[in-house]
């Protein structure tokens, strides 16, 4: 009885040890990972971060936290979080100081929480732009497939906007800048219920030029998981098509003749469905869409025409404008 009796403790303490392991397993996946930190330069007037707030999530940075250079060039706030559902987006918004008025932004997100930041991870590449001390908007989108649970979103602002950075961890020691983390909690949205309201159909232009890409989108988004899109289109809007592979909540158009658009919403849980009111999108007139022509060189070089003489016009331009191109029609 007593050897029965210490076979059962021995097996209750292992069972107690994997039980535990699991725990802390998966705690340890939730966002316990020892992330990498860059080398930034260690006194900086220049330019650093002075704002990150969000909107537009679950939960955001409504009150910046990051005033100021912190010394080290690098600060990691915990608190507060930022969370949002999987395959909804959220703004993201940046503001620099300091004496240089320089600032180029590029930023990470942890989304398989790997405790890496991969180079397909950036999600913000603003090299070629500086927006000085201004501050900026950016868009977050949280792919459908993010690991839910906690994970970090990393943002560099740098002095400079080339070289891109290789990694979210390089050595930025020789540029002024500023790296801060945050936390990020990506959620499992709900499954979507009752009958969605997409409202109107919303156009990036009013008229287009042949074969021309727009976007079309939405007035309302519809929350939840399980919901689904088809855009459609009609030459006289009364009757309507479905349009191949256009299922997603915008969609990238373009046309060689006037054209309606709507878009029809699914909610898998009814099912029910919610159509979208429809937009036409004209056509401009041929003489409005001509291309515009680039340049390398510009005036650099030298070379512009300063007159044209031609079938009783005769029209003296002088100097070359900045953009290299006039329309005298």
């Amino acid at each position: 009885m007593k050897k029965f009796t210490n076979i059962k403790t021995t097996f209750r303490s292992i069972w107690a040890m994997i039980t535990m392991t699991v725990i802390l397993s998966g705690f340890t996946h939730s966002n316990a990972f020892a992330y990498c930190n860059p080398t930034m330069y260690s006194s900086n007037p220049c330019n650093y971060l002075n704002s990150v707030t969000t909107s537009g999530g679950l939960t955001n940075i409504t009150v910046p936290v990051d005033a100021g250079y912190n010394g080290t060039g690098y600060t990691y706030f915990s608190s507060p979080v930022i969370s949002q559902n999987q395959g909804a987006s959220f703004t993201l918004t940046c503001q620099a100081a300091g004496t240089c008025g320089i600032s180029y932004y590029f930023v990470w997100v942890d989304w398989d929480q790997s405790g890496v930041f991969d180079p397909a991870e950036m999600v913000v590449n603003n090299g070629a732009t500086n927006t000085a001390n201004n501050a900026t908007n950016f868009t977050i989108n949280v792919p459908a497939g993010a690991v839910v649970g906690n994970t970090r979103i990393r943002i560099l602002c740098r002095g400079t906007g080339a070289p891109i950075p290789a990694t979210a961890c390089d050595n930025e020691s020789g540029y002024y800048g500023e790296t801060e983390d945050y936390s990020l909690s990506v959620m499992s949205p709900s499954p979507c219920t009752g009958t969605p309201a997409p409202g109107n159909t919303l156009s990036s232009i009013v008229s287009a030029c042949p074969n021309i890409t727009f976007v079309l989108s939405l007035q309302n988004p519809t929350i939840g998981s399980g919901v689904t899109y088809q855009w459609q289109s009609s030459a006289n809007g009364v009757t309507y098509t479905n349009i191949g592979g256009a299922t997603t909540p915008s969609y990238s158009a373009s046309q060689t003749s006037a054209t309606y658009y709507q878009c029809v919403v699914t909610c898998s849980a009814g099912p029910s469905s919610g159509t979208s009111a429809p937009v036409q999108v004209t056509m401009n007139p041929f003489t409005s869409c001509y291309c515009i022509p680039t340049t390398t060189n510009g005036c650099l070089a030298g070379d512009h025409v300063t007159n044209v003489t031609f079938a009783g016009i005769n029209n003296t331009t002088g100097t070359c404008l900045v953009n290299s191109y006039s329309d005298y029609t």
